[in-house]
């Protein structure tokens, strides 16, 4: 499933990070595109890595400090950090140039850390 959405919903994220709607539906469409794109990522990290790009993840770093879409700030932090905790894409990512900080930040930490769960 992964090889054959993945590659649609990232081209989504691409044009829709860019946009400056702030309204709710807008807000609530974008988390859940941003949540499914971690899941399929999580599922198959090698399509992922080959859709991971500078442009992506500049964006990704720019809507996770967007104030004014609660949701999609959370969603796209928790993905940036997720993408840097999982060692294999991580490789990948240090191999593209990019660095720790765009993806292991205190923002990003903290949205991480909000969606754990304490026994």
């Amino acid at each position: 499933m992964a090889r054959q959405t993945l590659p649609q919903l990232v081209g989504f994220l691409n044009s829709g990070l860019t946009k400056s709607d702030s309204s709710p539906e807008y807000d609530s469409t974008m988390a859940t595109a941003l949540h499914s794109a971690h899941a399929l990522m999580k599922a198959d990290p090698d399509i992922g890595k080959s859709l991971l790009n500078n442009s992506l993840i500049n964006s990704l770093n720019n809507m996770s400090l967007n104030l004014g879409l609660p949701k999609s700030s959370t969603a796209a932090a928790v993905l940036l950090h997720s993408l840097w905790s999982e060692k294999n894409i991580q490789s990948f990512l240090k191999k593209q140039g990019m660095n720790k900080k765009s993806f292991v930040n205190d923002i990003t930490s903290a949205a991480f850390k909000s969606l754990q769960v304490v026994d």
